[in-house]
């Protein structure tokens, strides 16, 4: 977690590069709508549609565009929570094919990640969470080991319905 105690001019471009990288993590632009075009990410495996609360009989038909899009050591979860389609999405990395904008990677050290990031906003278990502090996306590190074994980005979002929850994005 990083603390302003002074706002210096250091400190403030220092936490402004940080947001902006969790934000933004990645070469390509994330895409977290039901009906974006996957296929300008890279060359698409697989894309599921699914619908979590179908059991629910849910009269809202908009809670049921969820898919599921697999790459080559890249699955994508999108939620569209409304039939203008505004989502959003988690990203899992779980090969070293993908490289984030920074070089980390699958296989990269807990103290290369730290170079980078420098202190987690949270550490839980096996995960290093950073958080960006303007518009609350998560960048998540799995280790085994000292190694990256799994990278996760998504957004702060509680998608529930009739207090169902959907999608889990805290880290408690």
């Amino acid at each position: 977690m990083v603390i302003l105690i002074s706002c210096n001019n250091k400190a403030v471009t220092l936490l402004s590069k940080n947001n902006e990288f969790i934000n933004n993590p990645f070469y390509f632009t994330i895409l977290k709508n039901y009906s974006d075009d996957y296929s300008s990410i890279g060359n698409v495996l697989s894309s599921n549609p699914s619908c979590p609360l179908m059991q629910e009989n849910i009269a809202d038909s908009s809670f049921c565009f969820l898919r599921t899009v697999e790459y080559n050591g890249l699955t994508i979860h999108t939620f569209s929570f409304d039939v203008i389609q505004g989502g959003t999405a988690e990203y899992l990395i779980t090969n070293n094919s993908i490289q984030l904008k920074n070089g980390l990677r699958i296989g990269s050290t807990q103290e290369e990640v730290i170079n980078q990031l420098g202190n987690p906003y949270k550490q839980k278990d096996d995960l290093y969470i950073w958080r960006s502090s303007d518009i609350h996306n998560y960048l998540v590190f799995t280790m085994k080991n000292g190694k990256v074994v799994r990278i996760r980005w998504h957004e702060e979002r509680s998608p529930s319905y009739n207090n169902i929850m959907v999608w889990n994005t805290k880290y408690e």
